[in-house]
């Protein structure tokens, strides 16, 4: 496979290398796909979760705001 990059981007890779973040252009693209397949993954994950809460919503499943406030705290308190 071979792809083709604006003046730009070329521009923007070479100092990348030039810079000593990466080693090599083909260095600079593999990170900037695997940024991209990770944020592919989080947006789906993202949205099943909305799509869960809305669902949830829709069906009166839902807790007050100081039953939510207390779940966080306790989660941010057993990472602790």
């Amino acid at each position: 496979m071979s792809i083709t990059l604006s003046s730009e981007e070329e521009q923007k890779v070479a100092e990348l290398v030039a810079n000593g973040r990466f080693q090599s252009a083909e260095d600079a693209v593999h990170s900037a796909l695997d940024d991209l397949f990770r944020v592919e993954a989080w947006t789906v994950y993202a949205k099943e979760r909305i799509a869960a809460g809305v669902q949830d919503f829709t069906m009166g499943r839902t807790i007050s705001g100081e039953q939510f406030r207390k779940e966080i705290l306790g989660r941010r308190q057993l990472r602790a």
